[in-house]
C-alpha cells in the first residue's frame, strides 16, 4: 500500500524536521532541519534549510538557503537563493539572485538575472540573458548569450553564439562560434569549424560588467573558416581565412584562401 504523504505548511516563525512531505509551503520564515522529499515545495517567505532537498518541482519566490544538494525535475528562482552543494534538474530557470557553490546539471539551464555557480556546469542548452560567473568550465550543446558571462575554466559547445559579453580565462571550444559583439569580450583560446566574430550595431541593455568597448581580445583563434571584425588576436590559424574591419592580428597563418580588410592591421601573413 502506498504511503500516504502529509502536506508541510509553515507560517509566522516556524520549526520543522525534514523528511517525505507531499507539498511544502513557505511564507513565513521557516527552519527545516535534515533532509527533505517532496513533491512540490514553495518558498514565498524566508527558508532555512538544514540539508539537502529533492523535489519535483522547487519555486523560490522569497528567500531560501539550501546547506545540501538541490535534486528535482524543476527549479525555478523568482527571489533570492544560495545553494550550498550541487543542483540537478531537468530544468532550471533563474530568474532572480542565486548562488550555487557546487555543480550544476541540466538539461535546460536559463538565467535572466543574476547567478554565480562555484562548480561545473553541464547543461543541454545553456541560455544567458543576464548575468552568470561561472568558477569552473561549461559543457554544453548549444551555449547562447544574451547578457553577460564569466567563465573561469574552459567552455566547450558544439553551437556558441554570443551577441552580449563573455570572459573565458581558457579555452572556447565549439563546431560553430557565432559572437556579435554587444560589449568586451576576452578569451584565452578559441578553437571550431566555423568561426564568425563581428560587430554588433544596435545597442544592447548590458550591465558593463565587463566594460563598454565592442571588441573581443584573444591570443590564439584555430579554425578552418574564419571571419573576424574588430578582433585583437595574437596568432589566426585556418584553411579559409578574412580578417575584417577593425580587426588587429600579429600573425595570420593560412592554408587556402586569405583576404584583408584595408580597414585591418595584419602584421605578418603567410600561406602554410
Amino acid at each position: 500500500m502506498e504511503q500516504q504523504l502529509h502536506n508541510l505548511d509553515l507560517a509566522g516563525n516556524a520549526t520543522a524536521s525534514g523528511g517525505q512531505y507531499q507539498d511544502v509551503n513557505i511564507q513565513g520564515v521557516g527552519n527545516i532541519h535534515g533532509d527533505m522529499e517532496c513533491a512540490r515545495c514553495r518558498v514565498d517567505g524566508v527558508a532555512n534549510m538544514g540539508g539537502a532537498i529533492k523535489a519535483e518541482v522547487l519555486h523560490i519566490r522569497g528567500k531560501a538557503t539550501v546547506e545540501g544538494d538541490v535534486t528535482g525535475t524543476q527549479v525555478k528562482v523568482d527571489g533570492n537563493s544560495k545553494m550550498m552543494g550541487a543542483c540537478t534538474a531537468k530544468r532550471i530557470d533563474i530568474r532572480g539572485k542565486t548562488s550555487i557553490e557546487g555543480a550544476v546539471s541540466s538539461q535546460e539551464l536559463s538565467i535572466n538575472g543574476f547567478t554565480a555557480i562555484g562548480g561545473r556546469c553541464e547543461a543541454k542548452t545553456l541560455h544567458i540573458r543576464g548575468r552568470a560567473r561561472m568558477g569552473n568550465s561549461v559543457i554544453s550543446e548549444s551555449v547562447k548569450i544574451e547578457g553577460e558571462a564569466k567563465i573561469a575554466g574552459d567552455c566547450e559547445a558544439e553551437t556558441f553564439r554570443s551577441d552580449g559579453a563573455f570572459a573565458i580565462k581558457g579555452l572556447l571550444n565549439a563546431g560553430k562560434v557565432s559572437i556579435r559583439l554587444g560589449g568586451a569580450s576576452v578569451v584565452k583560446e578559441i578553437g571550431g569549424e566555423d568561426i564568425r566574430v563581428e560587430k554588433a550595431w544596435r545597442r544592447l541593455p548590458l550591465f558593463g560588467w565587463l566594460g563598454r568597448s565592442k571588441k573581443l581580445v584573444v591570443e590564439t583563434i584555430e579554425g578552418d573558416d574564419i571571419y573576424l571584425e574588430y578582433t585583437q588576436a595574437k596568432v589566426v590559424r585556418g584553411n579559409r581565412v578574412h580578417i575584417g574591419p577593425g580587426a588587429e592580428v600579429d600573425l595570420v597563418e593560412y592554408r587556402a584562401d586569405l583576404q584583408m580588410s584595408k580597414e585591418a592591421k595584419v602584421i605578418e601573413h603567410r600561406q602554410v
